[in-house]
């Protein structure tokens, strides 16, 4: 009897088996901690000493970004949805990434130039960015990196002089939003570094 009441219900087990398991999937999913919101920032400046060479002036506008990226989200895209750009519930940036890489652009800039937040004369050099990627990405779960690519247009007189883009692709400590924080504030530091190097080289 026991057998039999257990053969009848055998379907509904292998109907159940393969919502278990998407259940069981999801709880590794970056949904980000329970409790109060977190708030995150690339962390404390570079201590400079505020000189450096004389030299020309940059402009170095707030840094554009696409559309999906203007907001404080901190956004991932999953392994069976690397199209849907998603952010994690309970985490946020302090500031826009755009704005967040506009700060460490300006800071690192200023150790080589007189960085400017605007134009002052029709004759100075422009350095704009445009923000189309800033992302965690989970290559399976629990494994996941970052991904941060720019492009960079430098102009004078409304005329271009260079135009480059950089990319950086850093793994995850942790796969949640504090790793992904991390991860996303050493690629910042080395393409912006990268972005100074090139800046240094092809200004007139």
């Amino acid at each position: 009897m026991l057998s039999i009441h257990l053969a009848a219900r055998s379907p509904w087990i292998r109907l159940l088996a393969p919502v278990c398991a998407a259940l069981l999937a999801a709880c590794s999913l970056p949904i980000g901690p329970k409790g109060p919101q977190q708030v995150y920032d690339f962390g404390l400046p570079a201590d400079g000493d505020g000189t450096h060479p004389a030299g020309h002036a940059v402009v170095v506008p707030v840094v554009a970004a696409t559309s999906w990226l203007d907001s404080d989200a901190i956004t991932y895209r999953l392994y069976s949805a690397p199209n849907k750009p998603m952010s994690y519930a309970n985490s946020r940036w302090s500031m826009t990434p755009a704005e967040l890489l506009t700060r460490e652009v300006r800071d690192t800039l200023a150790s080589r130039f007189d960085v400017l937040s605007t134009n002052e004369s029709a004759n100075q050099i422009v350095l704009r960015l445009e923000l189309n990627e800033f992302t965690q990405v989970f290559d399976a779960p629990g494994e996941s990196h970052v991904v941060l690519q720019f492009r960079a247009t430098v102009v004078r007189s409304g005329k271009l002089i260079a135009q480059n883009t950089f990319r950086a692709d850093e793994p995850a400590s942790s796969p949640d939003a504090a790793g992904g924080v991390a991860a996303l504030a050493t690629a910042s530091h080395r393409t912006v570094a990268a972005l100074s190097d090139w800046v240094a080289k092809v200004v007139p």
